[in-house]
């Protein structure tokens, strides 16, 4: 079988691999002039247990769950071999309630003690045995005052996960790269998927999976009506190891830092989000200001207001006082942003795949329940074909 893998992220490149080790031929399609260059290698790289999701829906914390429960075996099964993830994993998160947090101490306690309940028996994370998400006795953070969280969540290193990813796509003899190729629409005639490119041309296919990111509405056959929620978001890397455990800002528009081995993520939402749109595809407007990023006047401003809020909450490691922009998409529902206790933000339960005709549609919002869509959008291709 002859599939073609619409988008270079972590969705497109795990599916690429599972369906190359199944023995389809593979075309991997991806617009930049290189895979892993948006959003899946600018953000903390957490895999989510779902804690973050405190006030989502019910469907959300298994959804979550699920994804980090098999993160770690469907990435080994598509490099076709063990990762060593402590080597590429930071410590386990610290939850910090914040003042004007959308929910108190006492309601987040409560909710995180029902998420425990959801681990099964003898789950295993990334290679470590999981008895709980959280611990839902709040205690007192030393540095900053604040209500704190023990949780068991972890990030990995999304740069470095990237380069092992990366390096499986194109050593793989089964997968063809068209980088600096933009795909433009996907149909189905006479039970063939075409991709149609910008040049014009169309290309055949037995079946295409549209792992796209920001434009995985637009390419659908009939996208009229079809909204999600954008925000252009930055962050920033510094050179600077954070010794401390990482910490999120609960529960609300607020941050994280995560020390990586050779670096620190840093976030701070009032300033680091730029845009916030609910439309079928962001707007030019907002492609053009994520061009903005690597201006140096325009990055060092906003570097040094995201440094300077987290410093006022007591968050940053010593001589954390700059470092690298960058920046890339989130994608939701609903029009509202997350400083609304009931905006649609809080939930990622939209999960699974969508066929139309010869086109599969994973949906996985989170970087976390990305590789288990990319193993349900194969075993969907399995059905697809019989």
């Amino acid at each position: 079988m002859h599939i073609a893998v619409v988008g270079g992220g972590l969705l497109g490149t795990t599916t690429a691999l599972l369906a190359a080790d199944r023995g389809w031929s593979v075309d991997l399609i991806e617009k930049e002039p290189g895979l892993w260059t948006q959003t899946s290698t600018v953000n903390e790289g957490k895999v989510h247990l779902g804690p973050i999701f405190a006030l989502g829906t019910p469907a959300t914390h298994d959804v979550m769950l699920r994804g980090a429960l098999a993160f770690g075996r469907v990435l080994e099964r598509a490099v076709g071999a063990g990762i060593d993830w402590g080597s590429m994993s930071t410590l386990p998160f610290d939850y910090l309630v914040m003042p004007d947090s959308l929910a108190t101490p006492d309601e987040l306690a409560l909710i995180y003690s029902r998420m425990n309940e959801l681990v099964p028996d003898g789950a295993t994370y990334l290679g470590r045995p999981l008895d709980r998400l959280v611990d839902p006795a709040p205690g007192v953070d030393e540095r900053t005052g604040l209500p704190i969280f023990h949780t068991d969540e972890i990030a990995v290193d999304p740069v470095r996960l990237g380069e092992l990813l990366v390096g499986a796509v194109e050593s793989n003899p089964a997968i063809t790269l068209r980088l600096g190729t933009e795909a433009r629409s996907l149909d189905t005639v006479d039970g063939r998927a075409g991709v149609h490119l910008s040049d014009g041309s169309v290309l055949e296919y037995d079946l295409a999976v549209n792992a796209a990111w920001d434009q995985q509405l637009a390419l659908l056959p009939s996208a009229a009506g079809l909204t999600r929620n954008y925000r252009l978001k930055t962050a920033i890397r510094i050179p600077v190891r954070d010794e401390h455990r990482p910490v999120t800002l609960v529960q609300g528009p607020y941050g994280d830092v995560v020390g990586h081995a050779d670096y620190t993520y840093a976030s701070w939402y009032p300033e680091g989000r730029l845009s916030n749109e609910f439309a079928l595809v962001p707007s030019a407007e907002t492609y053009a200001l994520k061009e903005r990023i690597a201006d140096p006047d325009f990055a060092s401003a906003l570097v040094a207001r995201q440094l300077d809020a987290l410093r006022s909450v007591g968050v940053l490691p010593e001589g954390a006082t700059s470092g690298e922009l960058f920046g890339g998409l989130i994608v939701g529902h609903g029009p509202t942003d997350i400083d609304a206790i009931d905006s649609a933000l809080h939930s990622r339960s939209e999960f699974g795949t969508t066929v139309i005709g010869r086109v599969i549609v994973p949906s996985s919002f989170k970087f976390a329940s990305a590789p288990l869509a990319a193993e349900e959008a194969v075993q969907t291709a399995l059905e697809v074909t019989g």
